[in-house]
């Protein structure tokens, strides 16, 4: 059972067992307060290292500082040494330590969010039907979203491939050679692969979750990936997994009535849910996330992302969506993806532009893009600005760059 696989990086030619894990865990002479690795199965064996000593770990996607590397964050610990593979589960489960993950930082500077077991595992299932899942990996593992994958695959002894930082081919290559049979992952990721039309029988559960999945790209989905159940995933660094659904709306269910709510136009869920860290700083007894809604029905309360609050572009006193309008290029033929963000101007405050992959063999013009828009939308809707790339600006937890 030690043997069986744990992880594949085929990037840096890396390979290992669930006895390469344990043994390399038992190997770990201290745990530092924050950490930032090589790799990722460096990083692995350290929160493996943290859960079992309920050790507090934050981790981070980026390189320390020099005082950092220079060992200022290193903690002692009692530590727990001949690690056994029935014991790692458990200990997992059962750890007391608190995992820190910094927020995306698109809004201000990135926040360190703690999270005990309860919120960081709120959504892994482990059962014996679990037993021959194989996780691809499109996350980095330090966000909570990578996170996620991680305590999934390792409660049922799964192995995990990286498909993160992959090419499209390579991502192909992965999934046929290693069978892999369940992926989570942002639209924009999902969107990427499924513009090449390849088919992949092994894949049997899509996750999606960090933007809105559109109708047209469940579509694509269901393409691309026959035998796949498409679930819909609602989380945040700041409260964990929240709502699932198998379409682009979420019905909040009756556990969770009392304490979920739309303020002003946005999700707010109270403060019981949130990670340890947030719980105890005080505040409001909701807090608003900042991710605009529509409401489909009051009871049960049934809701639709539309936005992020701090995305929405100011033309001259209007209000664009930057996902509506992506919503619109993507549906023209010939788009494979497209990622639509506000850029300032001294007349009209902003303009809006946008960037656009073409799907393999498409031939599109700026012009047929905006006489396309021109039958739809509103001037002010329009970009002013239209580039075709090769690849749209991501985010290192895989979500579209709205920077200009």
């Amino acid at each position: 059972m030690n043997d069986k696989l744990f992880y594949i990086d085929k990037s840096i030619g890396l390979r290992k067992t669930y006895a390469d894990l344990l043994r390399d865990v038992n190997l770990i002479q201290s745990i530092p307060s924050v950490v930032w690795c090589d790799t990722y199965y460096q990083l692995f064996t350290m929160l493996v290292a943290a859960k079992i000593n309920s050790t507090d770990l934050a981790l981070s996607q980026y390189p320390l500082s020099n005082s950092e590397e220079n060992g200022e964050n290193t903690q002692t610990t009692a530590y727990i040494r001949n690690l056994s593979l029935p014991l790692l589960a458990a200990s997992i489960a059962s750890s007391t330590c608190k995992i820190g993950v910094f927020t995306s930082g698109t809004t201000g500077r990135p926040k360190l969010v703690q999270h005990r077991t309860e919120t960081l595992t709120r959504s892994v299932q482990t059962s014996d039907r679990h037993q021959f899942d194989v996780w691809g990996l499109t996350y980095h593992p330090a966000s909570f979203a990578g996170l996620q994958v991680f305590f999934q695959a390792v409660s049922n002894t799964n192995p995990i491939i990286r498909l993160a930082e992959l090419d499209a081919s390579a991502v192909h290559k992965a999934i046929e050679d290693q069978s892999v049979t369940h992926i989570s992952a942002t639209p924009t990721w999902i969107r990427l692969i499924c513009s090449d039309k390849i088919v992949h029988d092994s894949v049997c559960l899509i996750t999606t979750g960090g933007e809105i999945a559109d109708r047209l790209l469940i579509d694509q989905i269901g393409a691309a990936f026959p035998k796949a159940t498409f679930r819909n995933v609602y989380a945040s660094t700041e409260s964990g997994s929240l709502l699932i659904s198998d379409g682009d709306s979420f019905q909040v269910p009756p556990k969770l009535a009392e304490l979920i709510k739309v303020t002003d136009g946005m999700l707010a869920i109270h403060r019981s849910l949130l990670a340890e860290s947030l719980r105890r700083n005080g505040g409001d007894e909701f807090f608003v996330t900042g991710d605009c809604v529509e409401i489909i029905s009051i009871q049960p309360l049934t809701l639709r992302f539309t936005a992020r609050k701090n995305d929405w572009i100011n033309v001259g006193g209007y209000k664009v969506n930057p996902i509506e309008v992506e919503q619109l290029l993507v549906a023209i033929d010939g788009v494979a993806d497209a990622r639509v963000f506000g850029r300032k101007n001294s007349v009209m405050g902003n303009i809006v532009c946008c960037e656009i992959v073409q799907s393999a063999g498409a031939e599109l013009t700026i012009s047929l893009i905006r006489r396309r828009l021109e039958e739809l939308v509103p001037t002010y809707k329009i970009p002013r600005v239209v580039d075709f790339v090769q690849e749209i600006a991501r985010t290192q937890s895989g979500k579209k760059n709205r920077a200009e």
